[in-house]
Parts: C-alpha cells; sequence; structure tokens
C-alpha cells in the first residue's frame, strides 16, 4: 500500500510591516493571487475550490507564499485528514517562519499527527531549528480516519 506524503504548507514571512493573505483557492490557480512556491505540481483544487495533496511520489510536499507579519494576525483553516496521522505520516502547516530552510527558521507551526493513538493538534515554537511545545489540544482528537478541522488561531505580538 502507498504511504501518504507528509504535508508541509509554509507561510514565509518578514517582521516588518503589515499585509493580509486571504485565499479559499476556489480559483484553482496556485501562481497568482497570491503566488504560491514549492511542489506546486504536487498539489490541485478540486471543483468545489479545495487544495488537495495530489503528489506522485512518497515524501514531503511543500507550498508557501511569502508576506509580512502584522503585529497580530487571525488565521483560519477547514482541513480534511483523510487519513490517519502519525510522526511519519502528518501535516504541518507554519504560521509564519523567517527562514525557508527549516533547520535555521524561528517562527511558529502547527503539527498534524504523531505516534501512537494521542495524536492532538500541538503549537510549536521554532527557534533555530529547534522546536518547543507551546500548547496542544485534546489527546486523540485526530487520532482517526477521515479527521474534518476546522482551526483558528489569533496571535499579537504582545
Amino acid at each position: 500500500m502507498r504511504t501518504i506524503l507528509v504535508t508541509i504548507v509554509i507561510l514565509f514571512c518578514s517582521f516588518t510591516s503589515k499585509s493580509q493573505i486571504i485565499d479559499d483557492f476556489d480559483d484553482g490557480d496556485l501562481t497568482q493571487n497570491p503566488t504560491w512556491i514549492g511542489n506546486i505540481d504536487h498539489f490541485m483544487t478540486d471543483a468545489e475550490g479545495v487544495l488537495r495533496l495530489n503528489s506522485p511520489l512518497t515524501g514531503k510536499s511543500f507550498i508557501y507564499t511569502s508576506y509580512t507579519a502584522p503585529d497580530s494576525l487571525r488565521l483560519s483553516l477547514q482541513l480534511g485528514l483523510e487519513f490517519s496521522p502519525s510522526a511519519s505520516n502528518l501535516l504541518r502547516v507554519y504560521i509564519f517562519i523567517d527562514n525557508p530552510d527549516i533547520t535555521k527558521a524561528n517562527g511558529y507551526y502547527l503539527n498534524f499527527g504523531e505516534n501512537g493513538s494521542d495524536d492532538a493538534i500541538r503549537l510549536y515554537k521554532l527557534i533555530n531549528g529547534s522546536s518547543t511545545l507551546l500548547g496542544s489540544g485534546k489527546l486523540g482528537a485526530i487520532a482517526g480516519n477521515n479527521n474534518d478541522i476546522v482551526f483558528e488561531l489569533s496571535y499579537d505580538s504582545n
């Protein structure tokens, strides 16, 4: 059986001024408004405007777009994981980072998947590529197959 791909979505930024990104993917175009970079050929949008992983190979797939982080932000995500996440088969959403090289980056990310049945949504801070857990959702919340997740995160620089 083919292993589901590890998916990484990165929102890459610098920390200087205000901007806004809204993309519900209903236009089916990853090349503009905003422009997504990375393995865009591993992703597609379906007839309902849903972004889907569609990679021909196992491994890591990622897309990212550049933006300038504001003093505060609200991130709203609606995700569907059609598999039971694990430490080797997971979704990681980088909310913002300052370097596309994850081993050197500073920023924040959400992790969806770990070993065992305690899978929870976890928020991490990344400092020079090292992760520190900041918070965790309910244990087992995403342990099964076909996880529908609606997530909202608010950030304030204070």
